[in-house]
């Protein structure tokens, strides 16, 4: 997490070199991966703003964002709370019955190698 607080923001040093480094791999990919590294730290940052609240909201922390981005450049965000059943069910939905204990906490958890959700190894 601590890399976070350098690295998850915008800033100019990190945008030139992400896109002169694709740009070099492959004309075009440049401003395509800055793209891809800002949409990557805006989720990492919901995802770490998520930890830091459940020890103090405890279970009234918000577990299910819906975002809807605007052409015009507004974003609406929709935050609620969904039963660990429904995201279980969710999980089953779109991957089977196997998937780690970080996907699903207490949940079925895989007898393969590695979570077919997350793509975490399970030892």
């Amino acid at each position: 997490m601590e890399h976070r607080l350098f690295r998850h923001s915008l800033n100019t040093y990190d945008k030139k070199t992400i896109e002169s480094y694709w740009e070099s791999k492959d004309p075009g990919l440049g401003k395509k991966a800055v793209i891809e590294w800002l949409f990557h730290i805006a989720i990492d940052n919901i995802s770490t703003a998520y930890k830091m609240s459940e020890p103090i909201y405890g279970e009234r922390t918000f577990n299910s964002l819906a975002l809807i981005l605007h052409k015009n450049g507004f974003v609406e965000a929709n935050f609620g709370r969904v039963p660990d059943k429904k995201i279980y069910e969710k999980l089953e939905e779109s991957y089977g019955e196997e998937f780690c204990m970080y996907c699903a906490p207490g949940g079925p958890f895989s007898d393969d190698d590695f979570c077919p959700a997350c793509g975490f190894i399970i030892e």
